[in-house]
């Protein structure tokens, strides 16, 4: 788009065929506020950053449409340059137990 912020992520199989779609949400100053995922043309499910470092997404909710439960957060974590070095995935919503997936990123 033209602020130059990320509009969406488009997955495709190996014939071509839209299969899922993430549609990003911005603020008017392109904050992230969130994603809409579809399969298809179905939305299955939403993302909502509800935390932030330094204007950085810090915690993501998702919720599978149609339920008002967290299905998993995101945590994401950065170095003192602001660039991500870890997320972690937790099930329910429940960060303060075991995360059930870890990435690390290295540049």
């Amino acid at each position: 788009n033209a602020a130059g912020l990320l509009e969406k992520e488009e997955v495709f199989n190996k014939r071509g065929k839209l299969q899922a779609q993430e549609v990003y949400e911005h603020d008017s100053k392109g904050k992230l506020l969130g994603a809409s995922v579809y399969e298809g043309k179905k939305k299955v499910a939403t993302f909502k950053v509800t935390s932030y470092d330094k204007g950085r997404p810090q915690r993501v909710d998702l919720r599978e449409e149609g339920d008002t439960k967290i299905a998993i957060s995101i945590i994401y974590k950065y170095n003192k340059q602001g660039r991500l070095v870890s997320q972690s995935i937790f099930p329910k919503g429940e960060t303060s137990g075991e995360a059930f997936v870890n990435v690390k990123y290295s540049y």
